[in-house]
C-alpha cells in the first residue's frame, strides 16, 4: 500500500485517536460489584457519579456541602457556611456496610 504524503495527517490521527479510545475504555468503573458480590447480596449505596439515593437527614432533598468529585462523596469542609448529615433514601437492618474514607491532610474528622 502507497501512502501519498498528505495523507500521513490523516492516518498519525486516527492513530492517536485509536491509542486514545483504547485508554479511556480500560478506564476503571466506580463502584462495581462482582458477580460473587451480587450473589452474596450486597447493594451499593452509592453509584460513584451522582448523588442520587442521598438526602439530607432533616429533609428530602440535598444542601449544598455535598457533591460528587472523581467518584467520591465529597463535602465542602472549611470556607462552606452549609453542613449536615446525609442518609440512604432506603432503609436497612441487620447489614454489614463496609466504606473507604479519606480525610485531608491535618483534616478532622469530628
Amino acid at each position: 500500500m502507497y501512502l501519498r504524503r498528505k495523507n500521513f495527517g490523516l492516518c498519525n490521527f486516527l492513530c492517536v485517536a485509536l491509542v486514545l479510545s483504547f485508554f479511556t475504555s480500560c478506564k476503571e468503573k466506580h463502584n462495581m460489584l462482582t458477580e460473587q458480590e451480587i450473589a452474596e447480596g450486597w447493594t451499593l449505596l452509592f453509584d460513584g457519579e451522582t448523588m442520587n439515593g442521598w438526602k439530607d437527614y432533616n429533609g428530602t432533598s440535598l444542601t449544598e456541602p455535598w457533591h460528587v468529585v472523581d467518584g467520591c462523596i465529597q463535602a465542602k469542609g472549611a470556607g462552606s457556611d452549609a453542613n449536615g448529615y446525609i442518609v440512604t433514601d432506603k432503609e436497612f437492618e441487620n447489614f454489614e456496610l463496609s466504606w473507604d474514607w479519606k480525610l485531608s491532610k491535618g483534616g478532622n474528622s469530628g
